[in-house]
């Protein structure tokens, strides 16, 4: 394979990929909330609260209500500090649309689950449409989706109330935001290939919108070509920026869900796949600056309304 017809392979990779990553289909969607309809909704008005985590969230979120304070948690009249309130304001918004009621309490856990659901099928799309049937881009999400859905342990996870599913949906979506950007950032990056200029202006695999001469590539990337002339593949100038700032409020919620985990966990995959790949040199390319003013905004409003009470 000649480096031009290469350079074509990709350009037409990155663009399948795209357009996977948007194949969506109302019939698979359908297939995955039936069974969340089954065991998670209709498992919301059953058992009743369980001891400690059960009734200690959804008091203090039932306080929460009585109080019209939904910035100190409390139980039984004495502040309560001791988790992040992001699982008492889930419980109480229940409550206040339909009453106190367990199953209310339930209720936005439940559809925790159905979001977690859908995050899975979109990233499983992403990571398996070139694997999967021309005719179903999807079905790599689709099993994926099904699969959380009949496991056991979502399951469990979810008969009393903590947060650990929420942990997983913030999870899943740190990773696919995270992709997105990585994908844009690569997509923006000069593609190497060995050809001469005449070759490749008059190729027509290749939409060649810039050519200039360049000394041979000396990185050690494993998926860069080697050579003396470069092509940019036209591509929308796609940014970083609206999956980073994703990504960083995505870690905001996980700290408000768990506390510091909700962090370190999804920056830790991001550096180690970098790392992992030899692309830690897209760190610059990753909007790193807004999207830290994004997470600190919205927890620094937090700790400011603390403060305030």
């Amino acid at each position: 394979m000649t480096s031009t017809s290469a350079v074509a392979t990709l350009a037409l990779a990155a663009r399948d990929r795209t357009r996977a990553s948007r194949s969506w289909r109302w019939s698979s969607l359908a297939l995955i909330t039936l069974p969340w309809l089954i065991l998670y909704f209709g498992g919301i008005f059953n058992p009743g609260l369980l001891d400690d985590v059960d009734s200690v969230y959804i008091e203090i979120a039932r306080e929460m209500m009585l109080r019209h304070d939904y910035v100190t948690p409390f139980i039984d009249g004495i502040r309560f500090f001791d988790k992040p309130p992001l699982m008492y304001w889930m419980a109480a918004g229940g409550m206040h649309l339909f009453g106190v009621h367990d199953w209310a309490a339930r209720l936005p856990l439940a559809l925790g689950v159905l979001a977690l659901l859908f995050a899975v099928y979109a990233l499983g799309i992403r990571l398996f449409a070139s694997i999967s049937p021309a005719h179903a881009p999807d079905r790599g999400g689709l099993y994926a989706a099904l699969g959380m859905a009949l496991s056991i342990g979502p399951y469990l996870y979810t008969r009393f109330y903590i947060p650990d599913i929420l942990i997983a949906l913030w999870m899943t979506l740190a990773v696919h935001l995270f992709l997105i950007a990585l994908d844009r950032a690569r997509n923006n990056s000069v593609l190497v290939i060995e050809t001469a200029k005449s070759a490749a202006i008059r190729s027509g695999s290749v939409d060649a919108v810039l050519l200039s001469e360049a000394q041979r590539a000396k990185s050690k990337h494993p998926y860069t070509v080697r050579l003396t002339t470069t092509v940019r593949a036209f591509q929308p100038k796609n940014s970083t920026l609206l999956p980073m700032l994703g990504f960083a409020a995505v870690l905001a919620l996980n700290l408000l869900t768990k506390g510091l985990i909700g962090i370190v966990f999804p920056i830790a995959f991001a550096i180690l796949y970098l790392a992992l790949t030899r692309e830690l040199s897209l760190l610059r390319k990753l909007s790193i600056i807004p999207s830290t003013l994004v997470f600190l905004a919205i927890e620094i409003g937090r700790a400011s309304c603390r403060e305030r009470v």
